[in-house]
């Protein structure tokens, strides 16, 4: 269990308003909320400033470091999403074992929220693929090229969408589909599983 939590406030990082440059002064709580941490539990607060000047742009200025804490509308630190996600993409755990490790590390969550937890980090995952592909690319041209091997793909309706040819030279992956492996077979544009990109759930 953790101690009673500690109250920090973070104002915005510019002082100045970046408009006429006048000083900054306090507006309104933007938001307070507790965030729970791996090592401890905050009160954290993010207040809003204004420009002084009346006839000046009337835009909020916060904090950039209190935003990056935690998400929007979640009590939970970045750190404790990004071990959940590590968690499971590493180390291969299902959500009761997240959930048991991290309550040895004396983070209070439910089930439910690691679940959750691993949700957005796969949204924020996603929002990094453009430069995985980049990252990707480089090692391709580096090499010389790339190898594809297909690992016993059986032309069949049950097994069609599920290719995964490996980039052995790159150590990436390559999702194919299934127009391009089973040629012309499909017979509708709509995709026969809707949730096949959406984080698996993790009791599995």
């Amino acid at each position: 269990m953790f101690a009673t939590p500690r109250r920090v406030y973070f104002r915005p990082e510019c002082r100045t308003c970046l408009v006429c440059g006048a000083p900054l002064a306090y507006s309104h709580p933007v938001w307070r909320k507790h965030i729970i941490g791996l090592s401890e539990v905050r009160w954290v607060g993010s207040p809003g400033y204004r420009c002084r000047t009346p006839t000046c742009d009337r835009r909020v200025y916060r904090s950039a470091e209190a935003e990056g804490l935690s998400l929007k509308g979640s009590t939970y630190g970045m750190d404790v999403l990004v071990t959940v996600g590590r968690l499971r993409t590493v180390d291969h755990c299902t959500r009761a074992e997240i959930h048991a490790e991290l309550g040895q590390r004396g983070v209070i969550i439910s089930t439910r929220h690691v679940q959750g937890l691993y949700e957005a980090y796969f949204a924020l995952l996603g929002c990094t693929a453009g430069q995985q592909v980049e990252a990707v690319r480089r090692q391709i041209e580096q090499n010389g090229g790339l190898v594809l091997s297909l690992d016993g793909i059986q032309r069949t309706a049950a097994t069609c969408t599920r290719g995964h040819p490996r980039l052995r030279e790159s150590g990436a992956y390559l999702r194919l589909p299934a127009a391009v492996l089973c040629g012309p077979a499909r017979t509708h544009d709509a995709d026969p599983d809707p949730h096949r990109n959406s984080p698996p759930d993790l009791r599995r």
